[in-house]
């Protein structure tokens, strides 16, 4: 039975939008993976401040936008650890979960830079392979990584949209339409998120 392909894909995802979702389904087509699992952090260790959805609201969103693709998941490993949350310790979960699964992280170009200092890298290195999604107006250069870090560099489509702009535009009652599915748009309208 061959291995099994599973690509991984951290974020608060706070508001989850179309950017996410194409993301996802370029890593998915481009690698050849049996599946995305999106992982949403309960804290994550680049942002100074927590998500401003409860992770209730966040994971229902996540939910709701991939319920009609059979090849996406969502993983509640980070959000039950609590706390600030590091890749390697959700790898580590993952490779148990899934054993002799080929593990996948998927990040875009822009994070990419940073790769070899992120928490306990060589141990990252070792144990999951990196999709790294062109992102324009960033360059990445991966002759920075040690040998032993595997990279898969694909073209990815653009989606230019942030949760940030979109919690923003949701405050300013302007309209979120067409930028995130619709079932998340109704989540948000129904649970008052975002709102001053």
């Amino acid at each position: 039975m061959p291995e099994e392909r599973i690509g991984l894909m951290g974020g608060s995802f706070d508001p989850v939008h179309h950017g996410h979702l194409i993301a996802a389904q370029d890593a998915l087509e481009g690698l050849e993976l049996d599946r995305v699992v999106f992982v949403p952090a309960s804290r994550s260790p680049l942002k100074d401040h927590s998500p401003e959805s409860s992770d209730e609201d966040r994971l229902a969103m996540l939910r709701a936008a991939i319920q009609s693709e059979n090849r996406f998941a969502v993983s509640t490993l980070e959000i039950a650890r609590g706390g600030v949350s590091y890749s390697i310790d959700t790898v580590e979960e993952q490779a148990l979960l899934h054993p002799g699964a080929r593990l996948f992280w998927i990040l875009g170009a822009d994070q990419a830079a940073a790769l070899q200092h992120w928490h306990r890298a060589a141990d990252l290195f070792r144990m999951v392979e990196f999709i790294i999604l062109a992102r324009p107006g960033f360059s990445w250069d991966p002759a920075g990584l040690p040998d032993e870090a595997r990279v898969h560099p694909i073209e990815s489509h653009t989606f230019s949209v942030s949760s940030s702009e979109l919690r923003e535009r949701i405050r300013q009652g302007r309209s979120i339409r067409f930028l995130l599915p619709e079932r998340v748009a109704s989540l948000i309208k129904t649970r008052h998120l975002y709102r001053r």
